[in-house]
């Protein structure tokens, strides 16, 4: 019977030293898995910190180009304006007469309702 002991004892030495193989390799696994999961966070988070600069360069541009447009349509208006003041300054009463028609026919047009 003993050597059914030793038998018995052996194998559950071996479990044991299987179970503890198993085991380290287990905790390596995962210690490298955490690694590699804090590394990739790390790489998605540089990722995600360009991406929003890339963002916010493209937006200050798109800010600046409506910036100018407006400038533009801004310079336009004030050079129609100076326009029609001329044209006015050239021909006064022509411009009155204009005005005077134009204030008569709106007025016919607003007290019929």
């Amino acid at each position: 019977m003993s050597k059914t002991s030793d038998d018995i004892g052996d194998l559950k030495d071996e479990a044991g030293d299987r179970l503890s193989r198993d085991l380290d390799g287990l905790k390596n696994s995962f210690a490298q898995m955490r690694e590699d999961v804090t590394k990739l966070l790390g790489r998605a988070l540089e990722t995600g910190k360009h991406g929003a600069g890339v963002m916010k360069d493209r937006a200050s541009s798109a800010v600046d180009d409506v910036k100018d447009c407006l400038g533009e349509f801004k310079d336009r208006g004030v050079d129609s304006i100076e326009q029609i003041g001329q044209k006015i300054g050239e021909n006064p009463l022509a411009s009155t007469a204009i005005a005077f028609g134009i204030g008569f026919i709106l007025a016919k047009l607003l007290s019929k309702r």
